[in-house]
């Protein structure tokens, strides 16, 4: 028998929920989903629109990036504080909609006249507030809202497809058609209507979602019977918690070869292989190899929780493919760029979700501390800090490699560098994250016991 149907045994089926509740629980994905967007097209806007140099953009990237690793902390311990007859993660989504909604379409109304500072500084101020202030309470807030609907670990994962893989196979469609939009109503009138999906797509989640009052079993504790979280308790997690330190590390590494996967391609298929129709077609294949992803990655993990480590592997095998394809044949890389992406984002970001729950009980059971949204926080931390020193890595390569802004037409050393930070650096980055993954993480394995103490503490009787 499965762990996870081991794991369902564990759990009432009161606590198994209804088609609305997961539906709503979608929406909190697809609202989060240009914060996962917006860094595909924010390096390629700064350089290409506002002509400014790769390498000032992808430092202030970098360093907005790492402002929102600091932010997760203290969205995290803001979620945990917060008290309200609708739960503590689902309000958040009605109150960051309308802010997260108007900076997310500002970005792009920054005027191309300014001098270089100043659209520098305007693009780096609204990017800072769409991601690493209001996105960022609404990424802790979608995973911190998982434990707290529900406890069983096939729903859990079922939350983690929906909230994760939905997303992504909507971002594979707006990755093959954003650019023809752009193309015909503009940069602003494109990201105005995003921005509105966004406010709807919160909305939304907060309409149609509940949090349970239970802990395990039963509840979560009430206040006060439970321990406060504090900053200091982020790190007392890392440090007494290693599901929440691996956690970290798989996030942090791994986002860094997503980042590559998603801001790579725009510069791939126009300098590289010169074929922008091919790179429609990609991100079209996209959506049917996500979709795949997310029935395979459901069936996977009702056999296995290693689905993430399964995608590093996969991944590693469509990059060494495609080099050695080396462009030769648009077929092959149609199929082998689709693949890595199922792979290494389908596959890895459904992981997050239920890991991340099932770490939030680990800590518990380590130390008596029941922390969702600081534990939740340690997965958007690796996240952000991930896909900041993603696009660090991509926009310093080409910079050294010789990239110009704002050219059609790049030298050698500058194609090549593109090729280095699109297909190189994300293969040896997989590689290693999905090794220590297998050589690290067992705890799908010790739920049951966990689940076992923390009712026999509570005096749950089966």
């Amino acid at each position: 028998m499965s762990n996870n149907s081991e794991q369902t045994k564990n759990v009432p089926n009161e606590e198994k929920l209804p088609f609305i509740r997961k539906f709503g629980y979608t929406w909190s994905g697809i609202a989060y989903l240009f914060c996962m967007l917006l860094p595909a097209y924010i390096m390629y806007f700064c350089t290409q629109s506002l002509a400014l140099a790769v390498g000032s953009v992808s430092i202030m990237i970098m360093l907005v990036k790492i402002l929102d690793g600091v932010v997760d902390l203290f969205a995290g311990i803001l979620i945990d504080k917060t008290k309200s007859p609708q739960g503590k993660a689902r309000p958040w989504f009605l109150r960051m909609a309308f802010p997260y909604a108007l900076c997310l379409a500002l970005i792009f109304y920054v005027p191309a006249s300014l001098s270089s500072t100043a659209k520098l500084i305007l693009v780096a101020v609204l990017y800072a507030l769409t991601v690493s202030v209001f996105g960022t309470i609404l990424g802790v807030a979608r995973y911190s809202l998982i434990p707290r609907m529900t406890s069983d670990q096939k729903e859990r994962y079922t939350l983690g497809i929906l909230g994760d893989g939905v997303p992504f196979l909507l971002m594979g469609v707006l990755m093959a058609l954003t650019m023809p939009i752009v193309k015909a109503i503009g940069w602003r009138m494109t990201f105005t209507i995003y921005a509105i999906v966004a406010f709807i797509a919160s909305l939304l989640c907060y309409a149609l979602t509940r949090e349970k009052n239970f802990e395990i079993n039963t509840g979560f504790a009430e206040e006060s019977d439970r321990k406060r979280t504090e900053i200091k308790d982020f790190f007392k997690t890392l440090f007494t918690n290693k599901y929440a330190l691996y956690l970290l590390i798989y996030a942090l590494i791994v986002e860094i070869a997503g980042g590559l996967l998603q801001v790579g391609p725009l510069y791939y298929f126009q300098f590289v292989l010169k074929n922008m129709d091919l790179y429609t077609l990609v991100m079209l294949g996209t959506v049917v190899s996500g979709l795949i992803g997310m029935v395979l990655a459901g069936f996977i993990t009702k056999k296995t929780g290693k689905i993430f480590g399964i995608g590093c592997i996969g991944a590693v095998v469509c990059f060494v493919a495609l080099l050695i394809n080396n462009g030769a044949s648009n077929i092959v890389t149609l199929i082998f760029v689709d693949l890595a992406a199922m792979f290494g984002i389908t596959f890895t970001i459904t992981a997050f979700g239920p890991m991340a729950a099932n770490t939030i009980e680990y800590g518990e059971y380590k130390t008596g501390v029941r922390a969702e949204g600081v534990t939740s926080a340690v997965v958007n931390i690796g996240i952000k800090i991930g896909t900041a020193l993603a696009s660090a890595l991509l926009g310093g390569i080409m910079a050294a490699g010789g990239f110009v802004s704002g050219s059609d037409t790049q030298s050698a050393s500058a194609v090549n560098s593109i090729r280095m930070g699109y297909l190189v650096a994300p293969l040896v980055i997989f590689a290693v994250i999905g090794i220590f993954f297998f050589l690290t993480y067992n705890l799908d394995k010790k739920y049951p016991e966990i689940v076992a103490e923390l009712n026999k503490r509570k005096g749950i009787e089966k």
